[in-house]
């Protein structure tokens, strides 16, 4: 046997050793550039390849490092991206704050609604209120009416008697009497905004569903006076006296007036009644006051204004 066949197991142990050496150092720096654990190859895990942890040569960037191109802020996962998870009630926050730091539009609304309410609430009243007094006013006018129409009757009862009988009309024409309808000649007047109706010199108003004979209301025009009358003076313009009632020549007919004062007759309506006022001697018709007096041997009888 050769001397270096003796030494072929030792060599080749060292040589094993020697190339297993040579291949760590040449794939060191292999791993250096593709895989190395330490300089950071394509995927190191300390230097920082494509997807490197810590070093990182693609462009500098690394998966939390907040490089350009690090999206993990922006997506949020930890420092308050648009998609954190630990800011997902910022809007809530930020609607809270707003209100809390601005109260006046919630004050605002609530005072414009409550405005609101309340103007409508005004308006309703000051409505209600508005009916109410216009009822109340036409209840008070119609119980004025009422209580005129009264008055005026109890003045026709009492003062008014016999006077379309002394208009020779004939019965049945006293004041106070009530018919179911009209004369077909009947026309109607309004004086004062109530209702008559004239037919052949005799007056009828409305009373309790009928047409009653009522004096001549004072006002009324009529297109021809009543039958019987007399020519009278007082002032300057004669005036007609047409059984104790008066008119005056107007430009559509005849109007009757109040008693003219100073006039004087020589004979008093058909159912004058006599009154003593203050030790004095009256006569008195419907509207009108007489005071006697003598002229020579007659009485004469003037018109004067109601005693006092």
């Amino acid at each position: 046997m050769h001397w270096f066949q003796h030494l072929n197991k030792p060599i080749s142990g060292v040589l094993v050793v020697a190339v297993a050496l040579l291949l760590m150092a040449t794939n060191e720096g292999a791993a250096a550039r593709f895989g190395g654990f330490r300089g950071g190859g394509f995927g190191g895990f300390r230097g920082g390849g494509f997807g490197g942890f810590h070093g990182g040569d693609f462009r500098g960037g690394r998966f939390g490092d907040g490089g350009f191109y690090d999206r993990s802020a922006d997506a949020g996962f930890g420092r308050g991206g648009w998609g954190s998870i630990n800011h997902s009630e910022d809007f809530t926050h930020r609607a809270d704050s707003f209100q809390s730091s601005h109260p006046e539009f919630s004050g605002d609304a609530k005072q414009f609604q409550q405005n609101r309410f309340n103007e409508a609430n005004s308006l309703q009243q000051n409505r209600l209120n508005e009916a109410n007094s216009l009822q109340q006013n036409r209840f008070n006018e119609a119980n004025n009416l009422q209580h005129n129409r009264e008055n005026d009757w109890n003045d026709w009862d009492g003062h008014w008697g016999g006077y379309y009988a002394g208009l020779g009309l004939g019965a049945g024409f006293a004041v106070g009497a009530a018919f179911a309808s009209l004369p077909a000649t009947a026309a109607a007047i309004s004086v004062a905004g109530a209702p008559y109706w004239y037919a052949n010199g005799v007056y009828y108003g409305m009373q309790a569903g009928k047409y009653v004979v009522v004096p001549p209301p004072e006002g009324a025009v009529v297109t021809t006076p009543p039958p019987s009358c007399s020519v009278i003076y007082a002032g300057d313009s004669p005036k007609l006296d047409c059984g104790g009632a008066f008119y005056a020549h107007v430009a559509n007919g005849y109007q009757v007036i109040p008693p003219p004062i100073g006039s004087t007759v020589t004979k008093l309506p058909n159912g004058a009644v006599s009154e003593n006022i203050k030790g004095a001697a009256y006569f008195r018709f419907g509207d009108a006051y007489y005071r006697p007096f003598y002229s020579g041997s007659s009485v004469i009888y003037e018109v004067v204004a109601k005693p006092g």
